[in-house]
C-alpha cells in the first residue's frame, strides 16, 4: 500500500541530446540554463569537456549535452531539425558556437520520464526506506532529501538520492565504502537574491 501513491504522480516527456563539434569552444560555465527556446520547454546545456574525463584532453573538440524538459510538443520533431534548432539556441547562449560545425549528434526521447511536482503531490511520494526488507527507493520522486543544491531538480536529485540509497544498503549490509555526496556550487548572485526575496514573501504577504 505504501507505494500505490506513486500512481498519482504526473510525469513529463524529456529529450536528451549530445552534440559533437569540429572545434573546441570554451564556455563561461560547465552547465547553464538555455532560455527562450520553444514555448513551455525548458533546456539546459552541459559542456562535457569540463565535466567528463574522457573529453578533457585540450585537443578534444567540444562535446555538448543539451537536455530538454516538458517536450511533448517536440517528440515527433525530426532529429536533424531538432539538433539544428539546439545549435542556434546554444550559439545564442555561448556565441563561440556560432561558427562551430556539428560533426555528429545523438538524440534520445524519453516519454514520461521526469516527475511533475504540483501542490498536493508530496503526500503521494514514497520514502526511501520501505517496509519491504532490503528495498530502498531512489529517484526524483522520493520524499527524503538533505539540505542540498540538487533539491527541486530532477536528474540531479535522482543522482543524489541514488547515492543516498546506496549508502543505506552499505549501512544495512555492514560492508562497502559509502559514497561521499558533494554539494553543488553556490547560487549565482541573482539566483540567491531571487531565493531570498521568495523566502521573504512567504513570511510577509504584503511582498508579492
Amino acid at each position: 500500500g505504501e507505494l500505490r501513491g506513486i500512481c498519482n504522480l504526473r510525469s513529463s516527456d524529456c529529450i536528451a541530446t549530445r552534440i559533437w563539434f569540429d572545434r573546441r569552444v570554451s564556455t563561461r560555465s560547465p552547465s547553464n540554463v538555455v532560455a527562450d527556446t520553444w514555448k513551455d520547454v525548458g533546456a539546459t546545456f552541459f559542456n562535457l569537456n569540463d565535466l567528463h574525463d574522457e573529453y578533457r584532453d585540450p585537443q578534444e573538440p567540444s562535446v555538448v549535452a543539451m537536455d530538454l524538459y516538458h517536450t511533448a510538443s517536440l517528440m515527433s520533431l525530426p532529429d536533424d531539425e531538432l539538433v539544428a534548432k539546439l545549435h542556434g539556441f546554444l550559439a545564442r547562449a555561448e556565441p563561440g558556437f556560432a561558427d562551430a560545425k556539428i560533426v555528429e549528434s545523438a538524440v534520445v526521447r524519453a516519454p514520461q520520464c521526469a516527475t511533475m511536482f504540483s501542490p498536493g503531490s508530496y503526500r503521494h511520494r514514497p520514502r526511501q526506506v520501505t517496509s519491504i526488507g532490503g528495498l530502498f527507493l531512489a529517484g526524483d520522486y522520493v520524499k527524503e532529501m538533505p539540505r542540498h543544491g540538487a533539491d527541486g531538480l530532477s536528474q540531479e536529485r535522482a543522482l543524489v538520492t541514488g547515492l543516498m540509497g546506496a549508502n543505506k544498503v552499505i549501512h544495512r549490509l555492514g560492508r562497502g565504502r559509502p559514497a561521499r555526496i558533494l554539494d553543488v556550487d553556490e547560487d549565482e548572485p541573482h539566483i540567491a537574491a531571487a531565493k531570498a526575496l521568495n523566502s521573504l514573501s512567504k513570511l510577509n504577504p504584503l511582498i508579492r
